[in-house]
């Protein structure tokens, strides 16, 4: 991701996983990219007010990092709801 464009993100399940169960937004996962991109550009300005600089490219491959470092977790909660 870090190659490519750096003012686009990669809507993936990761980015769609933080973005419901991490900042409670309401979005279908991998089926509404056009509403994930506008809340992703509004936490976005949020992010680059405390880092100046920092790209949008970079900001989903810190996403991406945090919710890979917590997928057993996450995975885990899940398995021990439906036990």
């Amino acid at each position: 991701m870090l190659t490519g464009d750096q003012n686009k993100f990669k809507d993936d399940t990761y980015i769609d996983n933080f973005f419901i169960r991490k900042l409670g937004y309401s979005l279908k996962p991998s089926n509404d990219y056009v509403n994930l991109e506008r809340l992703y550009r509004l936490e976005y300005e949020k992010v680059v007010s405390e880092y100046p600089g920092i790209m949008i490219a970079v900001l989903d491959h810190k996403i991406w990092e945090y919710m890979s470092a917590n997928r057993f977790k996450t995975h885990y909660k899940i398995e021990l709801m439906f036990v």
